[in-house]
């Protein structure tokens, strides 16, 4: 059935002794399968799984495919997700900042993965309210994204929500309006007035202006 994390588990791990028994502990799909098992966990949110389970399948994908294989990068983001929610940030962060400079040094600065590890350490900078660091590793992210994907790739577009939500976080109340008014003119342009998008990012553009932004606010 949809949505039910537990029958996942069940055949994630189903799964992973098929492929042990039938393709040895070193295969790929072992490797894939004990990673997505992993994963099963950590959405079932049993974290005691999960955790010691993201290990092992890191430390096995280094020693089968190499640290810098882009699926023993992957390994390490979701090592680090499973630590964002055991609310262990600081481990997150070590992981996250490990994920992206090996993305950033073996992939390069705009590859998919590397834009996904910038964009999940962001989240988790914001997580420990470290909105300077949070901020500066969103402005990254849009800045890559535009460079990568342009201006009004869905992605670019979710880079600049994600930097204006860290400014209005941090209390820079007018770079946020600034930068969702962007974002609202650029959706209405490309997905139109009324998609649901659209309507999520007029609400959050009022609520920012319903707050006191004073005589300096002024469209960009």
């Amino acid at each position: 059935m949809l949505g039910d994390p537990e029958r996942s588990v069940s055949l994630y791990e189903q799964l992973l002794s098929d492929c042990e028994r039938g393709f040895g502990a070193d295969h790929p799909l072992t490797l894939a399968s004990r990673s997505n098992l992993a994963s099963a966990y950590a959405a079932a949110g049993d974290l005691a799984q999960a955790i010691p389970l993201h290990q092992r399948a890191l430390s096995e994908r280094e020693r089968v495919l190499g640290a810098d294989h882009p699926f023993t990068l992957a390994s390490r983001r979701n090592f680090a997700y499973a630590f964002v929610l055991a609310g262990d940030l600081e481990q997150a962060i070590s992981l996250y900042e490990r994920s992206l400079s090996d993305s950033e040094r073996v992939l390069g600065p705009g590859h998919p993965q590397t834009l996904l590890s910038r964009r999940k350490l962001a989240d988790t900078y914001a997580a420990a309210e470290d909105w300077n660091l949070s901020i500066a590793a969103n402005e990254q992210a849009l800045s890559e994204c535009e460079r990568v994907l342009g201006p009004d790739h869905l992605q670019t577009l979710v880079s600049r929500s994600q930097l204006a939500r860290a400014c209005t976080a941090a209390g820079d109340l007018h770079r946020a309006a600034r930068l969702y008014e962007r974002v609202l003119s650029d959706l209405e342009r490309t997905v139109g007035p009324n998609h649901p998008q659209t309507t999520t990012s007029r609400s959050t553009l009022a609520d920012i202006c319903r707050r006191e932004l004073g005589p300096s606010h002024s469209p960009a």
